[in-house]
């Protein structure tokens, strides 16, 4: 598989572009840890199973499943405010994954390149803005709407060929993404996806230092 030979990327960013998990992953349990240890980590396992899944929808399920009820509105705010707020600078500081930056940068004017994340939309598109790296992407796309759901809707609207397409993920919901939309589906794998992807038969890499 050649990246050069689509026109058309989409691109995950959490794990992909930027090797952020690990940020992502320490505010979900900073989060959940003054509900006590073990609420944290379910919390933080959890996610780690379900990669590519908005925290929109994530804290709201682990207040309801661990800490055992739902969370009012100003407590579900403080969550919301306290998981952007230990993650965000975190996840700008964290490094790019290796090659990612170089191939962007190269190919960003002849391929179209677009940000299929569950990211919040808004927080996405600053940090995009703050890296620097906002105008090398036709679109930038987050939370509330679905993976599946964004890739759809670009491809109708720009017309696209699925056989031009190609998205690069690193979790489940990225890989439904591509095969609800019919289009090709490279897995970056990493130390927190090998056991859930070990059976996955397609191509995958762990770097972009190849293309």
């Amino acid at each position: 598989m050649k990246l050069i030979d689509y026109s058309t990327i989409f691109w995950d960013f959490d794990g992909v572009i930027k090797d952020s998990m690990p940020a992502k992953a320490a505010a979900f349990y900073e989060v959940f840890i003054s509900y006590g240890e073990e609420v944290a980590s379910q919390a933080l396992a959890h996610h780690e199973r379900h990669g590519g899944v908005s925290r929109l929808v994530k804290i709201p399920l682990y207040f309801k499943t661990y800490v055992g009820r739902e969370a009012g509105p100003k407590e579900l705010e403080r969550a919301m405010q306290r998981f952007a707020d230990l993650s965000w600078e975190a996840t700008i500081n964290s490094p790019y994954v290796p090659g990612a930056y170089e191939y962007l940068q190269k190919h960003h004017l002849t391929q179209d390149f677009y940000i299929v994340t569950g990211t919040p939309e808004g927080e996405i598109l600053e940090s995009c803005q703050r890296l620097g790296i906002y105008d090398w992407f036709q679109g930038i796309y987050g939370a509330p709407k679905s993976k599946t759901e964004i890739i759809q809707a670009v491809m109708e609207e720009r017309g696209l060929k699925k056989s031009d397409c190609l998205m690069i993920g690193d979790a489940r919901a990225d890989q439904v993404g591509a095969e609800a939309n019919g289009i090709d589906f490279l897995l970056r794998e990493m130390s927190e996806n090998q056991e859930l992807f070990k059976d996955y038969p397609g191509p995958r890499v762990k770097d972009f230092c190849w293309v």
